[in-house]
């Protein structure tokens, strides 16, 4: 996995652990034990690359499998990073799932669950993952600050230097710098319509004009679409003057005819290029919903699926902004946000979250019917991606 911690600390030597941990499927009769790789591959800054031991814990039986679903074994190691110049203490656990076929079992036992069931926990081998990073360039660029020699300039710079041909050969090596890296989903680009140097998305927004927004935005979403790279329109439905929602709540009391003209345009636009996820910010966006902020409100999800016209993935923003934890308590957010209609929740806490929403589901406050809506647009996206088949 892709490791990037939060940290001011420099350089950061260690970038990335390659690990086991994808499913590894064995057939009948085989010792979970045996199929554990005795070391791993550390990929440091500038590509070079290193052998080190992975000490493994116990196996743990987590389904004991039966006639038609294989039984789950999973194994917990650390792996030695002795000889590695780590200041950052990056996570050295590596985690990996054995599945060991049952009798006479065929490839096609996996095909008929296009999901995980919720019922055994059996995951269909080629279940491919999201990987995401945060990559808009300028004051954004979780990548590029270590893994290029120059991070990436903002679009905004890029097109006062060069123009369009600076900004699109830039959005073509960015793609092509995360792609490199296994990250299939950038969390860009930025939709927002901000002209007002002394705003806060000033540095992360294209253009005060939402036309020129519109124009990047539809640039750079066939380019990530060309190449198989997720992108994602945010903030929904436009951060405008808005103040920082990392630390608390944002009322915008701008008129929906404002939204309509202005900070839509630039998420028409990238719907039209073929967008496939739409994030949805924590402002509390008066003329839609004066209750609850956009992450949180169906009022808001409806203008993207009824108005916008939008099919595809709809996610939050971090739920534990200050923004979401001041308004619902950290606890509560994730069941707001599933009930208001989000497909995928955004959070840094998911020890907290996920058992909320699976109560919540258990509960059937939340229907199984919308669940299974959300999964067939999350799979749909991947399979764009080319990440299942």
């Amino acid at each position: 996995g892709i490791l990037f911690p939060e940290t001011d600390t420099e350089p950061l030597n260690l970038l990335i652990v390659v690990d086991p941990t994808d499913a590894t499927n064995v057939s009948h009769g085989t010792d979970p034990a045996s199929v554990r790789p005795a070391t791993t591959e550390l990929i440091l800054t500038g590509g070079a690359t290193m052998e080190v031991p992975i000490t493994w814990n116990d196996l743990v039986c987590e389904y004991e499998g039966d006639e038609f679903n294989p039984a789950i074994w999973k194994a917990t190691g650390t792996v030695d990073l002795t000889d590695v110049n780590n200041p950052n203490k990056v996570s050295n656990v590596v985690t990996m799932y054995i599945y060991v076929n049952p009798p006479e079992a065929e490839a096609r036992v996996y095909a008929e669950a296009p999901y995980p069931s919720l019922e055994t926990g059996v995951y269909e081998k080629e279940q491919s993952i999201y990987l995401y990073t945060d990559e808009e360039g300028g004051t954004v660029v979780r990548v590029s600050s270590s893994l290029r020699d120059e991070p990436f300039m903002s679009p905004r710079d890029y097109y006062t230097n060069g123009g369009w041909e600076a900004v699109e050969g830039a959005e073509e090596e960015k793609a092509d710098l995360l792609l490199s890296l296994g990250i299939n989903v950038n969390l860009a680009p930025v939709c927002d319509v901000t002209g007002d140097p002394e705003l806060f998305m000033y540095e992360r927004s294209f253009s005060g004009d939402a036309d020129e927004v519109s124009e990047f935005v539809g640039k750079t979403v066939g380019i990530y679409r060309s190449k198989k790279l997720g992108s994602v329109l945010k903030h929904f439905p436009g951060y405008g003057d808005n103040s920082d929602t990392h630390t608390g709540i944002a009322v915008d009391s701008r008129s929906y005819s404002e939204f309509l003209s202005n900070d839509f345009k630039p998420f028409a636009a990238g719907i039209s290029s073929g967008a496939d996820c739409i994030l949805v910010s924590h402002n509390i966006v008066e003329c839609m919903d004066a209750d609850y902020p956009a992450s949180l409100s169906d009022k808001v999800h409806q203008i993207i699926r009824n108005d916008l016209r939008f099919n595809g993935v709809v996610m939050t923003d971090d739920l534990i902004m200050g923004a979401i934890s001041e308004y619902t308590g950290s606890d509560a957010a994730a069941v707001f946000a599933a009930k208001a209609g989000n497909d995928m929740l955004c959070c840094s806490d998911l020890e907290v979250q996920y058992p909320a929403v699976l109560e919540a589901v258990e509960k059937q406050e939340i229907p199984m019917e919308q669940i299974d809506r959300s999964v067939i647009r999350v799979l749909k996206w991947k399979q764009d991606l080319g990440l299942i088949k």
